[in-house]
């Protein structure tokens, strides 16, 4: 799936054709790819900009510490009802945080489990993780389910570790993968 109109390359310069003049008149204009400024994020799209990271997401969806919403899910966020067990819950959750932890101690943490490898973690208590290359990145992906299924997506470059978190299995789609792709540190 590809957000917008334009199609992302390779290192994520992201091309459009335009028309270049030639020195001489005698020879018809050619066509060359121009890339356009790395910041440059179509009208469908917005940019979310975290400490040491950023990333791109549908316009569709409003920002703000906690995660990405969906309007309704912000609405509710903001003005919850009487009763609502998941308005304070992102659609797609944020989890940044600056660490010298290694990135297993950080998801063990992030998702109160026991032992101090994933791979021991994971002995202990049957729950899958899995690593995954999903645009510039290897992510590590893990599934828990407790009172919600909960999946996420966690990534670390140098002391910054980003997680992506979704509620319910079918969450997990093709749109959140291609925000994760985007992800870029900085």
């Amino acid at each position: 799936m590809i957000f917008g109109t334009l199609i992302f390359l390779g290192a994520g310069c992201a091309k459009e054709a335009a028309v270049v003049p030639q020195a001489t008149n005698t020879e018809p204009p050619k066509q060359e790819a121009v890339a356009p400024p790395q910041d440059h994020v179509p009208a469908t799209e917005k940019k979310f900009q975290g400490n040491g990271f950023s990333f791109i997401y549908p316009a569709e969806y409003t920002a703000d510490d906690r995660g990405l919403w969906t309007a309704e899910g912000y609405k509710q966020h903001i003005s919850p009802p009487a009763v609502c067990d998941t308005c304070q819950i992102p659609e797609i959750e944020i989890k940044s945080v600056a660490s010298n932890a290694s990135l297993d101690q950080k998801i063990i943490a992030d998702f109160s489990l026991s032992g101090a490898t994933l791979k021991e973690m994971s002995k202990k208590t049957g729950i899958p993780y899995e690593e995954v290359k999903i645009g510039e990145n290897t992510f590590v992906k893990i599934s828990v389910s407790e009172n919600f299924d909960v999946t996420g997506y966690y990534a670390k470059s140098g002391n910054i570790v980003v997680g992506f978190r979704v509620y319910w299995d079918e969450k997990d789609s093709e749109v959140l993968k291609n925000i994760i792709s985007t992800l870029k540190f900085e």
